[in-house]
């Protein structure tokens, strides 16, 4: 993952993203667990609809599946193709094969991914995460 990585709660939070991306490659990221806690289509659903409302294109999306096999299988079901997941190396092997054959990707959390969650995630501090990136 060569881009930037945005950690976002609300359509608003995409929306903010992308006005700051201004047309720079962006990932959003559910938050930690986000399978569990709102779901695959609930979180794609308010992705569509904070590009819709930065009147952008959808950016790269990544559903956290925390490290929970079973939310890997059902993001997969609904059609989810870039998954973050942090369960064991066994599991990881058996689930990259299964997404791999459904045209979708399994990857570890980004580190130093920006959470607009975050206390002091103002606008300006999201602009200059994403030009560092």
């Amino acid at each position: 993952m060569n881009m930037a990585a945005v950690v976002v709660h609300s359509a608003e939070d995409v929306r903010r993203t992308l006005d700051a991306a201004a047309g720079s490659p962006v990932m959003v990221i559910s938050a930690e667990d986000g399978a569990a806690v709102i779901g695959a289509d609930f979180f794609a659903a308010m992705v569509s609809e904070g590009a819709a409302r930065a009147g952008a294109p959808a950016p790269e999306v990544w559903l956290d599946c925390g490290n929970l096999p079973g939310h890997v299988m059902g993001a997969l079901r609904h059609g989810c193709r870039r998954i973050l997941f942090a369960g064991p190396s066994s599991a990881s092997k058996k689930l990259n094969d299964i997404a791999a054959q459904q045209g979708a990707v399994i990857a570890s959390r980004p580190a130093d991914a920006f959470d607009l969650g975050h206390p002091v995630a103002d606008d300006a501090a999201l602009a200059a995460y994403i030009r560092k990136v």
